[in-house]
């Protein structure tokens, strides 16, 4: 994946969104984890009609900038996530 693609992405204002990919780009994680932690309650998110996922970039920094830049613990999930 070319950084030139997500040149600027870090600077968005916190109360604005990124996709999924922009999202997965600032943790250094693959999209399908980002989407396995958004069904698992680790990150929250919005979607649209097409069932796109936005994530709001100030959740995003705060999950980046957690000590180890991971989410917390994982809950228990429910059967079938």
């Amino acid at each position: 994946m070319s950084d030139l693609k997500w040149e600027g992405v870090e600077y968005t204002h916190p109360d604005h969104y990124l996709t999924t990919g922009e999202a997965a780009f600032l943790l250094r994680v693959g999209t399908t984890t980002l989407r396995r932690w958004e069904r698992r309650g680790r990150i929250g998110c919005v979607k649209d009609v097409h069932g796109r996922r936005y994530f709001r970039a100030g959740d995003v920094y705060e999950l980046r900038d957690r000590p180890g830049g991971r989410p917390p613990p994982l809950t228990p999930a429910a059967p079938g996530v």
